[in-house]
């Protein structure tokens, strides 16, 4: 972390512009780095929202994590919070899609609970298939610059829960009444997705909104943004 953060701020003087992927990276450009408002942009991570929608195969209680499984990750709470999940919902599975060097740990812990499936990698047509079938999708990342998978996780309709970590820009995405952040623990996790199992018309709710919000962050809509951007800085180049 402390090299990124070295190499930020060299970096930081090298351009005229700085493309941010999300409203809290911008702030963090701003705010840390010192870099002119006037010189940041924001043009968040797009998602092919058609190789996603879900054609009517979701599985209730079907919780999917995707993404690396490293220190930052907590994967670990999720683990926790569904040791406890089960016992209250027993037709509840979740599947754990990534690798890295978390992994191995990751198999350890869950390899006593039922309907735990540590995948490890998976070729992206399996991991989108999983996607379209999950019921809610979990993020417990301390660090996050957008929440890439949580988006596409909303593409299939699909609600999420991620946690309130200082540094999850993911949580910028539950301003849209699309997702749950709670505190960074495996019990507040398990809350929130025993709630959202009991209450089919709040998890409707947050599920129409996660598509609605993803289909604005549609690749078409990101491209038209970055090409008039460029058109700007194409424009400007001479001044």
């Amino acid at each position: 972390l402390l090299k990124a953060t070295i190499m930020q701020r060299l970096l930081k003087n090298m351009g005229n512009y700085n493309v941010a992927v999300s409203e809290f990276t911008q702030q963090r450009l701003i705010n840390h780095l010192k870099i002119d408002p006037e010189k940041t942009i924001m043009i968040p991570n797009g998602v092919t929202v058609s190789r996603f929608v879900n054609s009517g195969n979701k599985v209730r209680g079907r919780i999917i994590y995707a993404g690396r499984i490293v220190p930052h990750k907590h994967v670990e709470l999720l683990v926790e919070a569904f040791r406890e999940v089960k016992n209250k919902i027993p037709e509840a599975e979740l599947h754990i899609i990534g690798s890295g060097i978390c992994l191995e740990s990751i198999r350890s812990q869950a390899a006593d609970i039922k309907d735990c499936f540590v995948h490890g990698f998976l070729p992206e047509d399996q991991m989108i298939e999983l996607l379209k079938s999950s019921w809610l999708f979990v993020l417990p990342s301390e660090r996050e610059g957008s929440g890439i998978a949580a988006m596409e996780a909303m593409a299939t309709g699909a609600p999420f829960v991620t946690v309130d970590y200082p540094n999850n820009a993911a949580k910028e995405l539950c301003q849209f009444n699309c997702g749950l952040v709670v505190e960074p623990q495996g019990s507040a996790i398990a809350s929130a997705i025993i709630q959202l199992y009991n209450n089919e018309a709040l998890w409707k709710e947050l599920s129409e909104n996660a598509l609605n919000v993803a289909k604005k962050y549609d690749w078409d809509m990101i491209t038209n943004q970055m090409e008039a951007f460029f058109g700007t800085v194409v424009n400007n180049s001479g001044k």
